[in-house]
């Protein structure tokens, strides 16, 4: 509990918060970094999603499989050009 709080305290004054590479060695990493690979890696997942849910629909016809992969690929492009904006928003 406490380490989180420590975290919560690093982010709240815009401290780069240390992550261990290897034993015994320590590189700072901002948290936009870190919410960049995350937004990254949601971004590609959602387009896997969708291309899951269109091969569903196509072994089954099933519309709402149609409609949950053109959602999920709403929701990918969303992820994508929320990736490629956030320059503007967080330098």
């Amino acid at each position: 509990m406490i380490l989180y709080v420590a975290i919560f305290a690093a982010v709240a004054r815009n401290i780069p918060i240390l992550f261990s590479l290897r034993a015994g060695t320590l590189a700072r990493m901002k948290l936009i970094t870190a919410h960049k690979i995350l937004i990254g890696a949601a971004a590609v997942f959602f387009l896997f999603f969708a291309l899951w849910e269109l091969r569903a629909y196509s072994l089954s016809g099933n519309p709402w499989a149609a409609s949950r992969s053109v959602l999920y690929l709403v929701v990918a492009v969303g992820f994508a050009v929320y990736l490629r904006l956030i320059k503007r928003w967080y330098v």
